[in-house]
């Protein structure tokens, strides 16, 4: 199983980033599975970032917040509690899993979605490559959002 991290702050890309990425995969012959941290209450239905995952054709999307997940499919949903991050990494299915989110807490190979360098100095996880459309100078790969087919191999390259 390969995991690849996605991280950034909101409204930056990473959930259309996550499903770029997840209809790559499956075009590709692999199963996906998607994993997204939120600080929101449990929500009643999948709806938003989990309904546009499986829609990219991952084969199951988990929301996890504090101490909870729910693990949605098609047509389905179940609540597990008492949850944590490292037992999530042992449930979550696909020959990829793409997490977004937990980026002070990420330790597997991350892509930082960020606007500028001083977003990027606040993420505390395991950053790989940048993704961008602002010209940053670093000794990381540096990727424009668009770039999906180029994002997409080297993540695989990354992820473990």
């Amino acid at each position: 199983m390969a995991f690849i991290g996605i991280v950034g702050f909101s409204g930056r890309g990473k959930s259309s980033l996550a499903e770029s990425l997840t209809a790559t995969y499956v075009r590709s012959g692999l199963r996906v599975g998607f994993l997204k941290h939120t600080h929101h209450e449990k929500p009643v239905t999948s709806a938003g970032d989990t309904s546009r995952l499986l829609a990219a054709g991952a084969s199951e999307a988990w929301l996890a917040g504090n101490g909870w997940a729910i693990r949605y499919t098609e047509g389905s949903s179940e609540l597990h509690e008492p949850m944590t991050l490292e037992k999530l990494r042992r449930v979550v299915q696909g020959e990829v899993v793409i997490i977004e989110g937990f980026k002070t807490a990420a330790s597997w190979p991350c892509l930082a979605v960020v606007r500028d360098m001083t977003e990027l100095e606040k993420i505390q996880a395991n950053v790989s490559a940048v993704i961008t459309e602002v010209p940053i100078e670093l000794a990381l790969p540096r990727f424009r959002p668009s770039d999906v087919e180029a994002i997409a191999e080297f993540a695989l390259t990354i992820a473990r």
